[in-house]
């Protein structure tokens, strides 16, 4: 990782957008290596940490409950690590962009208030620092998916393209919860909460199979669960049509997109008088 600074420089001249892009990249890397400074291991707990996680879960939804997942067109067991990860690690980038988002302007007042950086490039650096995580989280699910040859190309390659969607659709989210958290701080103490319900409520423990038909309505309405189960279709089913199953993604990025930018556009200048 870049040991530099982020550099904060003039917000004019034709090459403002390289230069505040540079800054939000700089300053997410900046956030993870201060994260790990005082670690032997490093940048590894990026891996470790969730993982020691996974086995957790494992261990009492799998081999002390009993959870089992099932390929829905040929009925053969797939491994609990395989099925869960995928759903773990989307949750953990979305808790992650979320929870530092709702108080990502607060933190970062200085900024704010003393640079003419835009509040974009600001929060550039919560996704940045986010987006590198998620590769790791996303290289540790096809390897596992990979181990246990569950995967083909073709489905790793369509879990790739779902995985970049579907990190947009949460990115627009923390867009529209870094407005409303700088201007209400009640957000961030809520989200925690609502991130664990979010958690518990969709499929990612357990496969929607399970459900009782007069509960099924509960998961149904968890903006988790679709995400869940679109990388399960593609990356461990193999569906026929997956174009089909990423175009509702897509159409779902520009809506959350479309109501981030409105909510920019009106409000991201006001921002500094309540920081």
């Amino acid at each position: 990782m870049s040991s530099g600074k982020p550099i904060i420089e003039s917000n004019r001249g034709p090459r403002s957008l390289r230069k505040n892009i540079r800054f939000a990249w700089g300053s997410g890397l900046q956030e993870l290596r201060k994260r790990f400074d005082d670690s032997v291991l490093g940048g590894l707990w990026l891996v470790i940490n969730p993982a020691l996680l996974i086995l957790v879960y494992w261990a009492v939804f799998d081999l002390i409950v009993g959870i089992k997942f099932t390929d829905p067109t040929t009925g053969r067991e797939v491994p609990f690590l395989a099925a869960f990860s995928i759903g773990f690690f989307l949750y953990l980038t979305l808790a992650e962009l979320m929870n530092g988002a709702s108080g990502w302007m607060k933190a970062k007042r200085r900024y704010v208030l003393e640079s003419d950086l835009p509040i974009w490039a600001i929060l550039g650096g919560l996704v940045a620092r986010v987006f590198i995580q998620y590769i790791f989280y996303t290289m540790v699910v096809l390897g596992v998916c990979i181990a246990y040859q569950l995967s083909t190309v073709q489905g790793a390659f369509l879990y790739l393209l779902a995985s970049f969607v579907v990190f947009l659709v949460f990115v627009g989210l923390a867009v529209i919860f870094a407005i409303i958290g700088s201007y209400f701080g009640d957000v961030k103490e809520l989200l925690p909460v609502l991130n664990r319900v979010l958690f518990y409520t969709s499929s990612i423990t357990f496969p929607l199979t399970l459900v009782p038909p007069t509960l099924k309505w509960i998961p149904a309405m968890n903006p988790l669960t679709w995400p869940v189960e679109l990388m399960r279709d593609l990356l461990l089913w193999g569906v026929r049509d997956p174009l089909s199953h990423i175009w509702p993604a897509l159409a779902l990025a520009a809506g959350i997109w479309s109501i981030a930018v409105l909510l920019y556009w009106r409000l991201s200048d006001r921002i500094a008088e309540v920081v």
